[in-house]
């Protein structure tokens, strides 16, 4: 809901920083998951006081993450990752190919999240 129709910016976020370099190169601000994962990991562990988790959510009013290269997030930081855009209210888009990398560590959650019934676009090359 954005009732004052103001603009909204886009934040980059990837699990690799050549992908953040490409995300760049494009004009989006954008960070390393891992950097945001422990730039905010009290709120994923469940610290954090009502205030301060207010303070934070003024942050980002109007702001989407724009997650890429999303097959490559082990299920350790994906669900670090949503704990936190939950407490924070933060608009949140994950874009990624679960036929292409995938992650180091554990599990398959854009995977998972796919076959359990997230809300998908595809685009085709053609």
């Amino acid at each position: 809901m954005n009732p004052d129709h103001i603009p909204y910016e886009l934040l980059g976020l990837a699990p690799s920083g050549a992908a953040v370099i490409e995300l760049q190169k494009v004009g989006v601000k954008s960070q390393t998951l891992q950097g945001l994962l422990c730039q905010y990991a009290g709120y994923a562990e469940g610290r954090g006081t009502l205030q301060g988790i207010e303070d934070e959510k003024v942050k980002f009013v109007n702001k989407i993450f724009v997650t890429d290269e999303a097959s490559m997030i082990d299920a350790q930081q994906m669900q670090d990752f949503l704990v936190i855009v939950d407490k924070l209210d933060i608009r949140s888009t994950l874009m990624g190919d679960i036929r292409q990398l995938s992650s180091v560590g554990a599990g398959r959650p854009l995977y998972e999240l796919q076959r359990h019934g997230m809300s998908l676009t595809t685009k085709s090359n053609g």
